[in-house]
């Protein structure tokens, strides 16, 4: 049988999609306590952004990011 290797990520979605979806469903759920730390909220993304405020912007990972797309950007117009 011929796979064409595009197929793979679909193949891979939805293995990945299964085990997720499985462990989830076979394992028990933990009390709120316990997994409070590892959730994401806007609370996180505001004490975040107090404490990058404080940073000069070379140390901010946000410009940096920013940065790193304008040059990348530069980079594939130049070659295209």
């Amino acid at each position: 049988m011929d796979f064409h290797f595009l197929y793979s990520a679909s193949v891979l979605l939805f293995v990945g999609l299964a085990l997720i979806i499985g462990v989830s469903l076979i394992t028990q759920h933990k009390p709120g306590e316990e997994v409070d730390e590892l959730i994401w909220t806007t609370q996180i993304l505001k004490d975040e952004s107090e404490e990058l405020a404080a940073k000069p912007a070379w140390q901010n990972y946000r410009y940096q990011s920013m940065v790193l797309m304008a040059v990348t950007a530069i980079i594939v117009i130049w070659f295209w």
